[in-house]
């Protein structure tokens, strides 16, 4: 039962990114099928995308103190000449880590999909990819966790409160982020 759950993890994570480029669901079937149970139940996934997106939230605020996004609003935000070099510094070299961890991420994947498509899939060698796949993407939010509050740090009381109340009517204008009617079900 760990091998079909961990191989159906893996298959469905190493799709995601193909399937989060299409602007709108495409369907699977042409007609409705007799039977209910045949129908998937989205709300099931929808519960546990609300139970990620519940579970991130307290580092969603973080997202709008990233360096990149703070030199975009350095004149709203009267940012000195000594903050927005050291905000460039911080994004440049933020910048290169997360791309580093998001390439070897990205190699980890393939060779997951590889494993995966194999006719006799190796459990040790996609166990092996995906979690050496998901400690990169993991040091990734990490890198960018850190650069986050380093440029939070550089901002005044002032500047921060003028970040904060900003940013939290953006996440709360993101009509796709709970399903079509914008709450968790």
């Amino acid at each position: 039962m760990h091998k079909v759950l961990l191989i159906a993890a893996a298959a469905a994570f190493a799709a995601s990114p193909v399937a989060a480029q299409h602007a709108h669901p495409t369907p699977t079937r042409s007609r409705p099928s007799a039977s209910p149970a045949a129908q998937p139940a989205p709300t099931g996934q929808m519960t546990a995308d609300c139970q990620m997106q519940a579970m991130m939230m307290p580092l969603h605020h973080l997202a709008a103190f990233r360096p990149d996004t703070l030199l975009l609003q350095a004149r709203a935000l009267r940012l000195d000449a000594d903050q927005e070099a050291q905000l460039a510094r911080l994004a440049t070299a933020g910048r290169a880590a997360r791309d580093s961890l998001r390439a070897a991420a990205m190699a980890h994947g393939a060779q997951l999909q590889a494993a995966l498509s194999a006719d006799a899939p190796d459990q040790a060698a996609i166990t092996g990819h995906f979690e050496a796949m998901h400690a990169a993407m993991g040091a990734a939010h990490v890198a960018a966790l850190r650069d986050a509050l380093s440029a939070r740090a550089l901002l005044t009381a002032g500047q921060r409160s003028l970040v904060a109340p900003a940013h939290q009517g953006m996440m709360h204008q993101s009509p796709g982020a709970h399903g079509a009617g914008g709450m968790c079900m």
